[in-house]
C-alpha cells in the first residue's frame, strides 16, 4: 500500500447508502429504482451439491450468485484478500474507489437485470472531455442534439474528425460502425463473433485510410482504458466506438461507483466466499473435475466453475484438452495502472468529467465525484489517473508512492487551465492498482475460438465450465454473463444426474 500522507487502510465494505445527493436515474434498461429482495430466491436444484468458483472477479461472482440461487452450495475461492476483481473498489473514510471498471454501456442486459434483482440502483453519465491537442485545450460533449452537434464543430476540427484530412476517412469509419451496429453491442445475445476476422484494430484504420491526427484522438480516448489499442482486435474495438460513440448519452454506473456491484453480491453470498485462498490445482481425472488443490490441500467438488484470466487458467488445469489449451492459448492481456487520490478539492476545471493527452504519456484524468458525488464526502473528490501499457510496464515495479508522485508531476507539467491540481503531500490518500491482465485484447479470431471452445468444454469435460469476460465479450457485461450461463449450465447438469 501506498506510504503516502494520511494513507489509511480501508475500513472494508460498508452496508449503509452512499452519501451524497441522489443521483439522476437513468432511462436505458433497469431504469426504475429496485429495492431488491431480502433473501436469494432459490428455486430447482436439490441442495447440498457443492460447486467450487473459482476467481472472484465479476464472472465468478455472478456465478456463485446464480448457483445459490438455483439451490446449489457453492464455495467461491478468492486468491486475494478481496473479491470484485476489475469491478472491485475500497471504503476509504468516506470515499469509494473503483479498482479498474469505470461504466456500463446500454447493452449491459445481464448486469442491468443483476442491477435491479440486487437493488443496486444506477445514475446516468455525462461526459465533458477537455483534449490537449497541438499544444492547447479544446472541450468536446455528448452529441444528443443538434444544438450539442454545433458546439463540437470548432474542438472536433481541432482533434481531427473535421480536419481537412480527417473528415471523410471519420465519415468511413462511422459509416463502417453503422453498417454492422446490430451485431457490434455487448448484450447477451450479440452476434460479435459473426463479424470476427483476422484483422487488427490498427490494420482496419489503415484500410479506411485513417490519417494520423485522428488515430492519436482515438487511441487518447481509447487508451482511458485500454492502453494501446491498435493491436486489439479489430472487431473488439469497433464494438466499443459503437456503444460509445454512437450512444454517448446511455452510460451508466452503480450509485457510488461499480464497485456497489460486486459488494451487493459478496453481500448475498456471505460464507460462500472465502478469500486469501489461491488454487493451485483444479484435479481432472477422465473428463470429469474431481476437486481442487489449495495451500490447506485437497477440497473435493461436485462440479467446479473456473474464472479467472484464460493465463491463470492455463497455469491451474494444466489437464484440460489440448483444443481447448490451444483456445485459450489466444487470449492475451494489457498492462494499466490506476492511481486514485482523494482530494479536499475538485481537481478539474469546472464541469469537466476528463482530461486526456493524446499525444503524449501524460495520464488521463477523470474526476469521478462529477458524476458520482456519493463517491466523496460532500466538499471533497476523487482524482483518478489512468496510464496505458506501454507506460505501465516502465512503472510497474517501482513502489507505490513514487508511482503516485511521478504521474502526479506528470499531470502538473500539463496542467489544465482552471484546475487545480494537488502537491502529493496534500492527497487525503493515495491508492496504487497495478493490472497486469488489464483488458482482454480481443485478438483477431478470439471470438470464434472462445465460440467453438464451449462447445468442446460440453463434449470433452462434465462438470467443469470456464467463465470470464473473455467467453463472451472482453467487458463487465461479458464475465457476468458467462458467470450467469455457466452457472446455469451446471446446476442443470447436475439436476439431471440427482
Amino acid at each position: 500500500r501506498p506510504s503516502g500522507p494520511a494513507a489509511q487502510r480501508p475500513s472494508g465494505p460498508a452496508a449503509q447508502r452512499p452519501r451524497g445527493p441522489a443521483a439522476q436515474r437513468p432511462s436505458g434498461p433497469a431504469a426504475q429504482r429496485p429495492s431488491g429482495p431480502a433473501e436469494i430466491p432459490v428455486t430447482g436444484t436439490r441442495p447440498g451439491k457443492r460447486v467450487i468458483v473459482i476467481g472472484g472477479g465479476p464472472g465468478g461472482l455472478s456465478a456463485a450468485y446464480t448457483l445459490k440461487k438455483r439451490g446449489l452450495a457453492p464455495l467461491l475461492l478468492e486468491a486475494t484478500e478481496q473479491v470484485g476483481g476489475r469491478m472491485g473498489g475500497e471504503r476509504i473514510d468516506g470515499f469509494s474507489t473503483d479498482k479498474a471498471a469505470d461504466f456500463f454501456p446500454v447493452s449491459y442486459d445481464t448486469t442491468f437485470r443483476l442491477c435491479e434483482e440486487l437493488g443496486v440502483p444506477l445514475t446516468n453519465l455525462s461526459m465533458d472531455i477537455g483534449w490537449h491537442r497541438h499544444g492547447r485545450w479544446v472541450v468536446t460533449t455528448p452529441i444528443t442534439s443538434l444544438g450539442t452537434l454545433f458546439r463540437n464543430i470548432g474542438p472536433f476540427r481541432t482533434i481531427g474528425f473535421l480536419s481537412l484530412r480527417g473528415i471523410w476517412p471519420t465519415m468511413k469509419l462511422v459509416w463502417s460502425l453503422k453498417a454492422d451496429a446490430r451485431h457490434l453491442n455487448y448484450a447477451s445475445t450479440h452476434r460479435i463473433a459473426d463479424l470476427d476476422t483476422d484483422e487488427t484494430y490498427g490494420e482496419y484504420l489503415d484500410r479506411l485510410g485513417v490519417p494520423e491526427p485522428v488515430r492519436v484522438t482515438l487511441e487518447g480516448f481509447l487508451g482511458l482504458t485500454m492502453g494501446n489499442p491498435e493491436e486489439f482486435g479489430a472487431t473488439w474495438i469497433r464494438a466499443f466506438l459503437a456503444e460509445v460513440l454512437f450512444k454517448p448519452d446511455k452510460l451508466y454506473t452503480p450509485e457510488g461507483g461499480c464497485s456497489r456491484l460486486s459488494e451487493a453480491l459478496a453481500e448475498r453470498l456471505g460464507t460462500a466466499i472465502r478469500v486469501s485462498t489461491p488454487v493451485r490445482r483444479v484435479v481432472i481425472e477422465n473428463g470429469r473435475a474431481t476437486g481442487v488443490v489449495t495451500d490447506d490441500g485437497f477440497m473435493e467438488a461436485d462440479a467446479v466453475i473456473c474464472s479467472v484470466p484464460a493465463t491463470r487458467a492455463l497455469e491451474i488445469m494444466p489437464d484440460l484438452p489440448e483444443r481447448i489449451r490451444r483456445a485459450l492459448g489466444k487470449v492475451q492481456y494489457s498492462f494499466g495502472i490506476r492511481v486514485v487520490l482523494g482530494l479536499d478539492r475538485r481537481p478539474l476545471p469546472p464541469g469537466w468529467s476528463a482530461a486526456l493527452y493524446p499525444e503524449d504519456d501524460t495520464p488521463s484524468l477523470l474526476d469521478r465525484t462529477v458524476n458520482l458525488p456519493e463517491c466523496a464526502p460532500p466538499g471533497k473528490s476523487l482524482l483518478d489517473l489512468w496510464v496505458g501499457e506501454s507506460r505501465a510496464r516502465d512503472l510497474m515495479e517501482l513502489d507505490d508512492e513514487e508511482i503516485a508522485r511521478t504521474l502526479l508531476a506528470d499531470a502538473h507539467a500539463k496542467a489544465p487551465p482552471g484546475s487545480a491540481l494537488p502537491q502529493y503531500e496534500d492527497v487525503v490518500f493515495a491508492r496504487v492498482y497495478r493490472w497486469h491482465d488489464a483488458i482482454c485484447k480481443g485478438l483477431p479470431g478470439m471470438f470464434t475460438a472462445m465460440t467453438r471452445m464451449r462447445q468442446d468444454m460440453t463434449e470433452d469435460l462434465q462438470n467443469l465450465r470456464i467463465a470470464g469476460d473473455f467467453m463472451r465479450s472482453p467487458i463487465v457485461n461479458g464475465a457476468i454473463t458467462s458467470g450467469v450461463e455457466t452457472a446455469n449450465e451446471v446446476a442443470d447438469f447436475l439436476e439431471a444426474r440427482s
